[in-house]
């Protein structure tokens, strides 16, 4: 059985983005959609032989048993490749996102903030339990907080994707490294530091880049099966309606079948102005969903569905749903 335990109730209950922020700009000239061809899902494999340009860092505390460190994003523009410069520039000119360029992974979303809050409040209260059999996957991972929290937790497998490149090699590993490398209980480095990617040597991570509709067919284990995961973690994945078959067909595809405490936790603003994602939205599609085979007997839902945390000070609705297989 899996070392992972997840038994909480239904709550009713930054240096990040903002919450006067939320309006995700997409740049495309005329202000359409452009047809863009997605890039195919790839694995990354990190050349931990390399040294990271020399990197600035900050402090990642936002709450009582959080203590992470994150690369400073004033050291990304130096540093990428000339296929992402053009979704760069845009990025600076207060663009979020170019659909199939550009997800919006150099920043720092709060709903991220969010989950390693709650991911931490449930590991405190003893509702969550993280061992060397916990299998974790972060998808839309960008700097990966919450994953690296759970990674640095102990839990024997934390997989990250993300759709850019630039952003798996310059934003997410670098974070990942420095929280390997760092010892306990010290502060961040007032002066840049040089970053030896070899600290990930025996890393119990795999890294994924590209679109989700052909990610599901990389995702698996060593024996060459389907991965499944004990916990997906999604935040600010769901603005665009159009990529929202994509990511339920992954959280069905690979929650744990052998685990009852298995879940998906999907952070994010209710409401994505400018873009048209919305949680009411993505919780009517998790449960209008239907698989092409292995659903319920009776043809219902495939899905429990609940909020298990609302933001109570922000002047912009944020809530985590709580995704688990209808047994």
């Amino acid at each position: 059985m899996s070392g992972f335990r997840f038994n909480f109730q239904v709550n009713e209950a930054d240096e990040e983005m903002s919450d006067t922020e939320v309006s995700m700009n997409m740049t495309h000239g005329d202000g359409a959609t452009p047809d863009v061809p997605e890039d195919p899902a790839a694995q990354l494999t990190p050349n931990i032989t390399t040294v990271l340009f020399p990197v600035t860092v900050n402090d990642f505390a936002p709450a009582p048993g959080i203590s992470l460190w994150r690369r400073n994003a004033v050291d990304f523009e130096s540093t990428f490749t000339a296929s992402t410069k053009s979704a760069v520039l845009t990025h600076n000119t207060q663009s979020d996102l170019l659909p199939g360029v550009y997800e919006g992974g150099f920043k720092s979303w709060e709903a991220s903030t969010d989950l390693t809050i709650y991911l931490q409040g449930l590991l405190t209260d003893g509702q969550l339990t993280i061992g060397p059999s916990t299998r974790v996957l972060e998808l839309g991972c960008g700097s990966a907080l919450p994953g690296i929290f759970l990674l640095t937790r102990g839990a024997g497998l934390v997989d990250f994707q993300d759709y850019n490149a630039d952003v798996i090699h310059q934003v997410t590993l670098a974070n990942i490294a420095l929280n390997v490398a760092r010892r306990p209980d010290t502060q961040a480095p007032t002066e840049p530091i040089q970053l030896p990617l070899s600290v990930l040597e025996g890393l119990p991570s795999r890294f994924f880049t590209g679109d989700w509709a052909s990610l599901s067919s990389l995702l698996v284990d060593s024996q060459g099966a389907t991965q499944e995961y004990d916990l997906l973690l999604l935040s600010e994945t769901i603005y665009s309606l159009a990529n929202y078959q994509k990511q339920i067909q992954l959280i069905w595809t690979h929650l744990s079948r052998g685990n009852p405490n298995a879940c998906a936790l999907v952070a994010a603003k209710n409401h994505y102005f400018g873009v048209g994602g919305n949680m009411m939205d993505f919780e009517q599609a998790l449960t209008a969903f239907r698989p092409a085979a292995d659903g319920p007997a009776d043809g219902g839902p495939v899905f429990n569905v609940s909020t298990v945390w609302n933001s109570s000070d922000s002047s912009v609705p944020r809530s985590i749903l709580k995704v688990s297989l209808r047994r």
